[in-house]
């Protein structure tokens, strides 16, 4: 069964979402939740920051609750979490952007990645560990290179498009519109 803790501090002043009070007390406490469906399904244990209200009887958490079950997931899948996905990007000081372009992993699902939205399937997340070593970001960084010197080689012997286009004669016209019909390819309006 895995197990995650908390790493946040427990009593930092907090206001009731409820009632608005500052009388509210938090203590750690283990939460059980299920992941997958199913047969699938597995019980996964974290312990996460509860907080208490004295003034109104609320019981809520906040963000780091739900950052610490989506990591707990995600070392049940045995991935990388989205901190961790994030240090690898930093780790070369690349932007969002220029990580991207770099791996030719989509930005859209790095950002998911990156805050939570989203768990990285296992192949882009054996992609990601082996970015976080500096020789494979340098071989991509390499052969990123050595295509644009192709490429620029390359565009001295591009032969350009002639696109082939010949004029329909009114008779196929016809015998098209006819096989239209009868295959009902293009269904009159109603």
């Amino acid at each position: 069964m895995d197990h995650l803790a908390i790493g946040a501090p427990m009593n930092c002043p907090m206001e009731c979402p409820s009632c608005g009070s500052n009388s509210v007390s938090s203590a750690p406490e283990i939460d059980r939740f299920q992941y997958g469906d199913k047969e699938n399904a597995v019980t996964l244990t974290v312990t996460i920051c509860v907080h208490h209200c004295a003034s109104c009887g609320c019981s809520f958490t906040a963000d780091d609750a739900s950052e610490i079950r989506h990591e707990a997931v995600c070392r049940h899948l045995g991935v990388l979490t989205p901190r961790e996905v994030r240090g690898v990007r930093e780790r070369y000081s690349l932007s969002q952007a220029e990580f991207s372009d770099l791996s030719k992993i989509g930005k859209a699902s790095l950002a998911r990645w990156e805050c939570g939205a989203l768990i990285q399937n296992q192949a882009n997340d054996s992609l990601l560990f082996l970015l976080m070593f500096s020789e494979n970001v340098g071989r991509l960084r390499n052969r990123a290179k050595a295509n644009d010197k192709n490429r620029c080689n390359d565009c001295a012997n591009i032969i350009p498009f002639k696109p082939r286009f010949r004029a329909i004669l009114d008779s196929e016209v016809e015998r098209l519109e006819r096989d239209a019909k009868h295959f009902e390819l293009f269904p009159a309006a109603m």
